[in-house]
């Protein structure tokens, strides 16, 4: 009887050598994330995309040798300049920080101080709680940071503040998160200007109207906005405050598949503002238009695209119908 030949194991090596060589890559491609080198890494390797993942985050501890070198001999590729990265994944303002990486702390405060300027606010606490949130780093060692009482600092501060400022650049009202109970707030000054922006596109008469209006979804008092909006020792007001004067700015635009209620004010885009005083039969409204006069709109109207076609089609079945009758 013959034995079958025994398979020649194959020799494993440390993932952490293939986490040193993608950080590498990454880092000479000038890549703002890894995604396409996994993928260029996973036909080269002849694994998924996600095994490539998984030795960058040394999640699996070992590979097999050939694959290390397969590793290697890209990696003197990039190193000759013969890879070149698409420029949609390449980035200087969020570039790729290799796992474990630091940057020295005076990168730090230039960002910190344009961020404040940005916010026009001068508190910095809660700026440290905001980033402290996302890190998971102490306040008081994000205070040593900035303080460059340290040289280094790890990554994912400086990637924290840079996001910060990205969506104060995208939205121009950043979310962040007070000391004291946790709570998500925005700067005073972002509220006031979303205020002003009600104002002047929804038509409201006065600031109490809308404050009133916005309250009552909200929950608090209409004096609290209005504290909120006049008083300047104000520094921070609850997110859910803008969020809820965005969703009257949005709602004013009048639209004949919602639904209106008495007294509330919306915006025509032929006609203007106006205010709803009378809802009639048949899903009509009245609108008293501040320039003058008044307006008959639709309100809970459906509008079927399909309605002439079926009509269409059963006028036809009715008239074979009557004919194979005959």
């Amino acid at each position: 009887m013959s034995v079958p030949a025994l398979k020649k194991a194959t020799i494993r090596v440390s993932s952490a050598k293939a986490s040193e060589l993608i950080d590498h890559m990454a880092t000479k491609l000038g890549l703002s994330k890894p995604a396409w080198l996994y993928k260029v890494l996973a036909v080269e390797l002849g694994v998924h995309p996600g095994t490539v993942l998984r030795y960058h985050r040394r999640e699996l501890r070992t590979l097999d040798v050939r694959r290390l070198k397969a590793l290697e001999a890209f990696t003197s590729k990039v190193d000759r300049g013969e890879v070149v990265a698409p420029k949609s994944y390449k980035g200087s303002r969020h570039r790729f920080m290799p796992r474990g990486a630091r940057v020295p702390t005076s990168l730090l405060k230039p960002l910190l101080e344009r961020l404040l300027k940005k916010l026009g606010i001068k508190e910095k606490q809660i700026i440290y709680r905001s980033i402290s949130s996302r890190t998971g780093l102490h306040e008081n060692t994000l205070l040593q940071y900035f303080n460059e009482e340290l040289d280094s600092a790890p990554a994912s501060v400086e990637s924290a503040l840079r996001a910060l400022l990205t969506e104060c650049d995208r939205n121009g009202c950043p979310t962040l998160t007070r000391a004291q109970d946790g709570r998500q707030v925005v700067p005073r000054l972002f509220f006031c200007h979303q205020v002003d922006r009600v104002m002047e596109s929804c038509g409201f008469e006065n600031k109490i109207d809308l404050f009133k209006e916005a309250s009552e979804k909200i929950g608090v008092s209409a004096s609290k906005l209005s504290k909120a909006y006049y008083d300047n020792r104000t520094k921070f007001v609850p997110r859910e405050y803008v969020d809820e004067l965005e969703e009257v700015e949005s709602l004013a635009e009048y639209d004949p598949a919602r639904s209106y209620h008495l007294g509330q004010r919306l915006r025509h885009p032929s006609f203007g503002t106006g205010i709803v005083v009378e809802k009639l039969k048949k899903n009509i409204i009245k609108v008293r238009l501040d320039q003058g006069g008044e307006l008959m709109l639709r309100e809970n109207y459906y509008h079927d695209p399909y309605r002439c076609r079926r009509d269409y089609s059963s006028n036809e079945s009715r008239t074979s119908d009557t004919t194979s009758a005959m």
